[in-house]
């Protein structure tokens, strides 16, 4: 029951289905877990992400892992929950050496090396974070978001170009939308940027309205940014929760 819960909560992040019927179904899963043994340390773990992404509730999250690492506390997953934690609340020196040590505990877990590129992508760490990321391709060639991540980080190292490649290679669909909208700009390409944004705002208006948001602002179109930051609030977008960072 707590693996389903990841799943879905992963699903409803991917956009593999809604986001509101995945953290749902996750809500459900975990509850299931917890009731068949209230001292699943993962669970906990679980739990933890679920108020971080889905209610934003960064208290809650800190009391469940708490629980978790009370109860296990050398478990890789707990630790990388912390991490996110850590990062959601500004954090990020912390959360990269927590990271860092759980990649030796755990080194064949790509999502490992994803949080922690994640987390030196967001320290400005661009090349650092490429590495991992590229770490994640060889690990799961299929890691739906890889291609798109490392895209991100060489758009803001101004390598536009290589940037483009990289969201075209990107399997997520709304992930290339995302990023092709943004390359297409950089490149002063923006006929083939407009495309790209059309087509994610008419499918992923209601699940993606947080990157819809900071594609516009790298468009610059700073207006526009904050009336689809307006909607991720009505939406309950769990992206709102990378603000801090982004």
């Amino acid at each position: 029951w707590n693996l389903l819960a990841t799943n879905y909560l992963n699903q409803g992040g991917m956009g593999l289905r809604s986001m509101a019927e995945g953290f749902s179904l996750a809500r459900e899963s975990a509850a299931r877990a917890l009731d068949s043994d209230p001292d699943f340390s993962p669970t906990h773990a679980t739990l933890a992400w679920i108020a971080i992404v889905a209610e934003r509730d960064l208290a809650e999250a800190a009391a469940h892992l708490t629980k978790a690492l009370e109860l296990e506390p050398g478990n890789p997953d707990t630790q990388r929950r912390s991490a996110v934690l850590l990062n959601h609340l500004g954090r990020l020196d912390m959360a990269i050496a927590l990271e860092e040590w759980v990649t030796t505990r755990d080194p064949v877990n790509p999502a490992v090396h994803h949080n922690l590129g994640l987390s030196n992508y967001y320290g400005h760490r661009y090349e650092t974070a490429i590495d991992s990321w590229r770490t994640v391709l060889r690990l799961f060639p299929g890691r739906l978001g890889a291609h798109f991540s490392i895209g991100c980080a060489l758009l803001m190292r101004g390598d536009v170009k290589s940037a483009l490649a990289e969201m075209q290679n990107e399997t997520s669909e709304v992930h290339r939308l995302i990023g092709l909208t943004m390359a297409y700009s950089g490149l002063g390409q923006m006929a083939h940027s407009d495309a790209s944004l059309a087509i994610l705002i008419q499918k992923y208006a209601d699940d993606a309205a947080v990157n819809i948001a900071y594609a516009l602002a790298y468009r610059e179109e700073t207006d526009r940014a904050f009336v689809w930051l307006e909607k991720s609030v009505e939406n309950c977008d769990p992206g709102l929760s990378e603000v801090a960072m982004e």
